[in-house]
């Protein structure tokens, strides 16, 4: 279906957000503190607590939101979908835990929708307080990928995304047998349906997230390579024009042939030629970003930059073997309409009556 004018005007409209949450207490206040300064209210606020056991779930109460919570750990999937079941409003916008909303994200959600809108995302930051030169570019690297993407997306992105309560019950809600690139693969699922998907480039959230060298190769090949392949060769979402797209594509296979080329030149001493090729390449394909890096990160952290999306590249490329070498995932999507939570009671809970007298 292609999306016409919503009934509701912008004065109507209630935004439930949601945020899941595993352990993520020592990200989740500075999260809800960033409510304060949002320049639309929203109607509530929910965090899903996925079977947390380090105080997730007393920090949300000390801020006054509902939160809901239930013993076992399910995956952020199983999470949305419950706080998704228990919101109140027209309009559901999820957010990460570990992540901070900008003043205008519920306000720049209600516009879109009111504009007939009926799903968006946006992106994070260039800028994150989160330490570390890995964190800063990894961030960075996000924020560049979403903001030079194109107006409508055949993807989603749960890190800072709304849709109306319509588009979320039609697509079925998330597929809670997967485990990571859900959100990925709900916005594919959204795109068969004839559901476009805006990218808000306004719409941003700081990511609190730090890595180190160790947990970002594990991102980029547990969570989004390997998953995310899977997914494609299961015809459960396409390449896409995103992360996917085609500097990317070009990016991976170049820093292939220049590994295979370096190898070779150990016995034949041209192969060195092809394998400068190929560098250059990776390097041309991303100038942008690399530029972008020099200029908010420092011209040493530029160069360094380089040598990290060559170890980015790699580790896609490794995942996507690994990922091709892998059973099929079922072509049916998983759905769950019967989910148990527990409901903690708050002598005050957000809404949108204490948003107007607080």
């Amino acid at each position: 279906m292609t999306n016409s004018r919503a009934d509701l005007q912008s004065s109507d409209l209630r935004v439930s957000i949601i945020i899941p949450a595993h352990n993520a207490s020592s990200t989740l206040a500075t999260c809800l503190e960033a409510f304060a300064q949002l320049t639309s209210s929203p109607y509530e606020i929910l965090v899903v607590c996925d079977g947390c056991t380090d105080g997730t779930a007393e920090v949300a109460r000390l801020h006054r939101v509902r939160v809901i919570e239930y013993p076992t750990r399910r995956g952020a999937a199983y999470a949305r979908n419950v706080g998704a079941a228990a919101a109140q409003g027209d309009v559901f916008l999820f957010l990460d835990a570990d992540c901070v909303a900008h003043s205008e994200v519920v306000s720049l959600t209600i516009e879109a929708v009111s504009d007939g809108e009926q799903m968006l995302f946006g992106s994070y930051t260039r800028e994150t307080r989160a330490a570390g030169f890995l964190t800063k570019f990894k961030n960075l690297q996000h924020h560049f990928t979403h903001q030079q993407g194109a107006d409508y997306q055949t993807t989603f992105w749960s890190g800072c995304g709304a849709l109306t309560r319509g588009a979320f019950e039609a697509i079925a809600g998330f597929d809670v047998n997967l485990q990571s690139c859900e959100d990925i693969e709900f916005g594919s699922a959204a795109s068969r349906l004839d559901y476009r998907v805006q990218l808000v480039r306004a719409m941003q959230v700081e990511h609190l997230k730090e890595y180190n060298l160790a947990s970002l190769v594990r991102s980029d090949l547990l969570q989004r390579a390997i998953p995310w392949t899977r997914l494609i060769y299961s015809g459960r979402t396409g390449m896409g024009a995103l992360n996917t797209n085609r500097r990317g594509r070009v990016s991976v296979a170049a820093t292939g042939v220049m590994l295979v080329a370096l190898i070779a030149s150990l016995f034949w001493t041209p192969a060195i030629g092809a394998a400068a090729l190929a560098l250059l390449a990776v390097l041309a394909a991303n100038r942008e970003l690399i530029a972008l890096a020099a200029q908010e990160l420092g011209w040493l952290e530029g160069a360094a930059s380089a040598g990290v999306l060559l170890l980015h590249y790699f580790v896609c490329g490794v995942g996507y073997v690994v990922g091709r070498t892998m059973p099929k995932l079922p072509p049916a999507r998983s759905g769950n309409s019967e989910y148990a939570w527990i409901e903690s009671e708050t002598s005050q809970t957000y809404s949108a009556a204490h948003a107007k007298t607080s």
